[in-house]
């Protein structure tokens, strides 16, 4: 019998790669469509769903997908780190930092690994550790908070183009105190370049406009807020990040 988990049937694998693309430029209903028909037990096409889901803001449904994914393949790295990034904008800290760390074992372990892929492991384990550090107390902010930032730069020496690294640095200079690096001014030129590799990444846009309030550019903030809106507007969980508060650093 032919193991799909590990070897995507072509036509599957290339119209994943077609809705890919699709949802990067911003044609999501569009890449949804091709989705829907998707074989339901192809790891390629349950790992695309998942990223979908993700990339709109539709938690839920990319936690879901990521855990079904997960179980058609123990060992997939990208299911791993993408449980763990949706865990972490669900701000739950345990099992974010479990995930995270378990993806990290495993593209430690595996040596063909891409260097972008290794640069997503890193962001989403800098990640759980800045949830882990935020949520916690005074001992957890020793233990998780010096890998946060770090984790993030380390990210972009493997990938200097990865956009969710680089939202997530920007995020770390916008949330983090002074003592600790913050600096309003950096977090959104951060945000800027990570906007300008993934302009219709909703978290990466949600965070530029905050860094767009935070630095005084009210006018062009009020402009991005409505863009934002009107953008993701059939994504519920996208619009709550326009009312809901400023979570920890990615």
């Amino acid at each position: 019998m032919k193991d799909r988990t590990r070897v995507p049937e072509p036509a599957t694998a290339t119209t994943a790669a077609r809705a890919r693309r699709l949802w990067e430029l911003g044609a999501f209903e569009r890449a949804r469509d091709l989705l829907k028909d998707l074989p339901p037990d192809d790891l390629d096409a349950v790992l695309a769903r998942a990223d979908f889901h993700l990339h709109v803001g539709d938690l839920a449904h990319a936690l879901a997908a990521y855990e079904r994914a997960a179980r058609l393949s123990p060992a997939s790295v990208h299911a791993l780190r993408g449980q763990a990034a949706t865990l972490i904008n669900l701000d739950r800290a345990a099992e974010a930092h479990h995930r995270a760390v378990q993806a990290h074992a495993v593209a430690e372990a595996t040596n063909d690994l891409p260097a972008s892929e290794r640069a997503n492991v890193l962001t989403v384990l800098a990640g759980a550790h800045g949830l882990k550090a935020h949520r916690g107390g005074f001992f957890a902010k020793l233990r998780h908070g010096p890998y946060v930032r770090a984790g993030f730069e380390d990210a972009l020496a493997l990938d200097p183009t990865n956009p969710y690294a680089r939202t997530g640095l920007g995020r770390y200079f916008l949330a983090a105190p002074i003592a600790l690096g913050g600096d309003p001014a950096r977090g959104l030129a951060e945000l800027e370049t990570a906007l300008g590799h993934a302009p219709f990444y909703y978290l990466t846009h949600a965070w530029y406009l905050r860094a767009l309030e935070a630095t005084g550019a009210l006018p062009e903030a009020a402009r991005q807020r409505e863009l934002y809106r009107e953008r993701y507007e059939a994504y519920p969980g996208a619009l709550a990040e326009l009312t809901g508060g400023m979570r920890s650093p990615l």
